[in-house]
């Protein structure tokens, strides 16, 4: 089931929060990506502080994050992958996913996307 409440809640955040939203990275200096955002707002704890290496894109797993998600990073902690975390909290398919999550989505593609799912959730 889509999270409606959670994707308008991120998109509310991109659009007032403008610098720190790069499409382009799940979690970098310059800011998070949809998906990112998505984990971060749904409560998930990032496996390290680091935005600079590709540890910073991992969160720490847990109840609900699919066993054939999980990774064991380093020091065998079990991590998840920010899109696959986000996905599972919005709800979303993996082509809706991909959707959403593209590197190349502007903030007017994401408002289409965005009202497009809360549709198909009404449905």
């Amino acid at each position: 089931m889509i999270n409606v409440q959670l994707l308008k809640q991120i998109l509310a955040h991109i659009e007032a929060n403008p610098g720190e939203w790069d499409q382009t990275w799940y979690r970098c200096d310059t800011g998070m990506c949809f998906a990112g955002w998505a984990a971060q707002l749904a409560g998930g704890k990032w496996y390290t502080d680091s935005r600079d290496d590709k540890s910073g894109s991992y969160l720490i797993a847990e109840d609900g994050d699919d066993l054939h998600t999980i990774n064991q990073f380093v020091a065998n902690v079990p991590v998840v992958f920010a899109s696959v975390r986000a996905m599972r909290v919005l709800g979303l398919t993996a082509s809706q996913a991909e959707e959403l999550f593209a590197g190349g989505n502007r903030l007017p593609d994401l408002r289409r996307i965005v009202a497009r799912l809360c549709e198909e959730a009404a449905a």
